[in-house]
């Protein structure tokens, strides 16, 4: 230790029968470095100790240690904590692309212990308590295009999320690289496009994330570039899959395709409810794909059926759609299945604007879409019908010359961290009243 009583407070994290974690453990405890060790028998023990508010200058992390990916290194940055990976030289680039901030080899000496400390971390003053002034925010990257497309059940939001691929991806450009992502719980793009096999897809990729700095999302992709122009992800295997997906990899999952398309499209359920609305972070995990994208989107396709029920269950959705943050003149409302009478289409137009109401200013008509051979063309495994391509093509590709393009870093909701006794003290309210 130095005069002053600064030394370097580091947390250790190792795998089983490591001998770098004893070296560690024996320098602190001689004085060869100056550091106070605090040894972790888990990664949950680690994460608590992080967010437990004291001040740590960094963690030595066996990368070989079970619970040790994307999310827990994400949790010490955000912390303040630097990470410094324990890995062979062959791994070393991915965990540095996780968000370590340096590596070391199993077989580090002290001097180059003492070394990466000091490039990366700060020593930590004896009773010094951390501070933590916000939450660290998603770098911005170059990225394409997202269209995120959803609805109530069985009004064809797979098929219009199909048309919207197949449109962009025939389309005049052929450098345009397209990607179908199939994002709901109940995936039905498997079938729609008769793949046969159910990997890799949407799980694979985002656990690649959780475990790689670096992924080649193609890898995860069906290749349907022949057929129809575009790139297909497919969705969960299960519905009770959704547990697997972790909310760190979905994020770099998402910003991730973003970066290697020009066009992401996505199929997502409408539910957005999170812990705020329902008490539940279950539900808030449940509903992380659609509250993922839906931010990140240029362009919201909101697709109902035509009939009464279709009517009001449209509003409904536009109305959650707005409650939870998305810009309205982002939105694009489609009748599924619509009449070819102008006077029908005019008379929904104003069902909607009616249920909407107030809330509704500034909504674009409604798009109305007639169902002319989809079955066929399912069965067929041929490219769906001219005039439905077309018309999405040109209402979607309206919409985005004139919005803004939306940067991923935009609206991601990330939690802020509370600072220490910024909400008073527990029963305050009721001695003042007394």
């Amino acid at each position: 230790m130095n005069s002053d009583g600064d030394r370097y407070v580091v947390l250790g994290l190792s795998a089983p029968r490591s001998g770098w974690f004893a070296d560690v453990a024996r320098w602190a405890t001689t004085g060869t470095v100056p550091l106070e060790f605090v040894k972790c028998v888990s990664s949950s023990e680690l994460e608590v100790r992080i967010q437990s508010g004291r001040q740590f200058s960094a963690a030595l992390v066996d990368t070989r240690a079970a619970g040790v990916d994307r999310d827990l290194l994400a949790v010490a940055e955000d912390a303040g904590v630097a990470v410094i990976a324990i890995c062979g030289n062959d791994a070393a680039s991915d965990w540095l692309e996780l968000g370590a901030r340096s590596v070391l080899p199993p077989e580090l000496t002290s001097a180059e212990l003492l070394a990466t400390l000091g490039a990366v971390s700060v020593m930590v003053p004896r009773a010094v308590k951390r501070t933590v002034e916000g939450d660290i925010a998603l770098p911005a990257v170059a990225v394409g295009s997202t269209v995120a497309v959803l609805g109530a059940g069985g009004a064809g939001v797979s098929t219009i999320a199909m048309a919207i691929a197949e449109a962009y991806g025939s389309a005049t450009d052929p450098e345009r690289s397209v990607v179908l992502v199939d994002g709901c719980r109940r995936s039905d793009q498997a079938m729609l496009h008769d793949v046969g096999d159910l990997v890799p897809g949407i799980q694979e990729a985002s656990a690649a994330f959780q475990q790689r700095g670096s992924v080649s999302l193609r890898d995860f992709t069906f290749d349907f570039g022949v057929e129809r122009g575009y790139h297909l992800m497919l969705g969960l295997r299960r519905p009770r899959y959704w547990a697997v997906l972790r909310r760190r990899a979905m994020k770099a999952l998402v910003a991730g395709l973003a970066s290697d398309f020009d066009l992401v499209v996505w199929d997502l359920d409408a539910d957005t409810e999170g812990e705020d609305e329902t008490g539940s972070i279950d539900i808030e995990e449940r509903n992380m794909v659609s509250r993922t994208v839906l931010p990140l989107a240029d362009v919201v396709v909101v697709v109902g059926r035509s009939d009464a029920k279709g009517v009001y269950s449209l509003s409904r959705l536009i109305r959650e759609l707005i409650e939870f943050g998305v810009d309205l003149n982002r939105v694009l409302p489609v009748f599924n299945i619509a009449p070819r009478r102008p006077s029908a289409k005019s008379g929904l137009n104003a069902a909607l604007s009616d249920l909407l109401g107030s809330t509704g200013d500034g909504l674009r008509g409604a798009l109305f879409m007639p169902r002319r051979g989809v079955d066929r063309s399912v069965r067929e495994g041929k490219p769906l019908p001219h005039v439905m391509r077309s018309t999405m093509y040109g209402a979607v590709e309206s919409l985005f010359k004139t919005v803004d393009h939306v940067g991923v870093g935009a609206g991601m909701g990330e939690p802020v961290a509370i600072r220490p006794g910024s909400l008073g003290v527990f029963g305050a309210d009721e001695s003042e009243d007394s």
